[in-house]
């Protein structure tokens, strides 16, 4: 109920705020321009806490964005050998089709020219050696099959540097100005899919670098609100200070309303009128709560001193049974000393002069 009144108080303070009234006893300026500073600072408190949470949140989205436009360019750059293949196979029939080719071009070419030129004499030679099978004997057969088995082997061996070779030149020609120098149809139409992935990898870098941007200049933000390195324990402390200064603004709009209950009543904004009466109801349930409470404490005390008093009561009998049974052990302990001293005495009587006793001379008597 002490809370319920503090919430009603400030919330009359609130309205004190909006729509001033003067106290007759109390200057209210000081408090309305304190209330007014803590009320900044809240304001500012929480805007660099709200600013922190959508910087992080951004912050988030950007690295989703950045790994997505990564991920797009790697699917854009891989697997390109058989485009690569196709540009460069093209382009290979048409060099050779064009022997005028600026030299540039050519020094492309050269490998795949010997490689070419390489197949095309063992597929001349396989061409011979089979010619011959139909005419020779049957041993010289197996020979001549050797031979094209040796050379077939050859031949894939040199297929495949050749298609590595046009994949290589694919690759080469459209770092140049080869396709729109020849103008070909069909080597134009195979370099499209590479430009279209050149073009598309390009601008996903392009967003890539707006990306980057964004986050260095929402990372040096964070710098600036103190939240660089531990975003997430700025937040932190930035809810703990606008915990303490929602409190220690409350405690002021509750100052500012008590100062202005001895306000008369057509004097305060119409909202304070129904909230100070029901803060005059809460304080009426609370004084009355107090008494209640006094008097559960007074029967919480009486209780309490009730047993202490009877603990002290039965501590006071054991120790008075204890000294009436010291009493007699003291008396029979007297008696016992008195009989003792006694017979003490008897002994010392009979022992005579101890000097007399201990001399040497007792014994020549004898």
């Amino acid at each position: 109920m002490r809370a319920e009144l503090h919430a009603v108080l400030a919330d009359a303070g609130s309205h004190l705020i909006e729509k001033p009234a003067q106290s007759p006893g109390a200057d209210l300026a000081q408090t309305r321009k304190r209330e007014r500073e803590v009320a900044e600072q809240v304001q500012a408190v929480a805007a660099a806490r709200d600013r922190i949470g959508e910087v992080g949140d951004r912050l988030l989205a950007v690295k989703e964005r950045t790994s997505e436009i990564q991920s797009e360019i790697r699917r854009l750059s891989e697997n390109m050998d058989p485009i690569y293949e196709e540009i460069g196979g093209i382009a290979f029939d048409v060099y050779r089709g064009n022997p005028l080719v600026d030299q540039e071009y050519a020094d492309i070419f050269s490998a795949l020219i010997e490689v070419y030129s390489e197949l095309s004499g063992i597929n001349a030679a396989v061409a011979d050696q089979q010619a011959l099978l139909e005419a020779k004997p049957f041993l010289e057969k197996m020979v001549i099959r050797g031979r094209i088995a040796l050379l077939k082997n050859r031949r894939t061996t040199r297929e495949g540097s050749f298609r590595r070779l046009v994949r290589g030149a694919g690759r080469d020609i459209m770092e140049t100005a080869f396709v729109d120098e020849i103008g070909d149809p069909k080597l134009t139409a195979a370099a499209e899919p590479y430009r279209d992935r050149l073009k598309g990898a390009r601008e996903r870098e392009s967003d890539l670098v707006v990306a980057e941007e964004e986050r260095h200049a929402l990372n040096e933000e964070l710098e600036k609100l103190g939240a660089a390195k531990r975003p997430h324990k700025k937040l932190e402390e930035l809810e703990e200070d606008l915990l303490t200064l929602t409190r220690t603004r409350d405690a002021i709009l509750v100052e500012l309303a008590r100062a202005a209950r001895d306000i008369p009543k057509e004097d305060l904004p119409p909202k304070c009128r129904t909230l100070f009466t029901k803060a005059r109801k809460l304080d009426r349930r609370l004084d009355a709560l107090a008494v209640i409470s006094d008097r559960v404490q007074a029967a919480l005390d009486v209780e309490r001193l009730e047993g202490d008093t009877n603990r002290l009561a039965t501590e006071i009998a054991r120790k008075e049974t204890r000294q009436a049974e010291l009493k007699k052990e003291i008396a029979a302990l007297k008696r016992e000393k008195k009989d003792t001293d006694l017979r003490l005495e008897a002994k010392r009587q009979a022992q005579g002069s101890a000097e007399e006793l201990l001399s040497p001379d007792l014994l020549n008597d004898l």
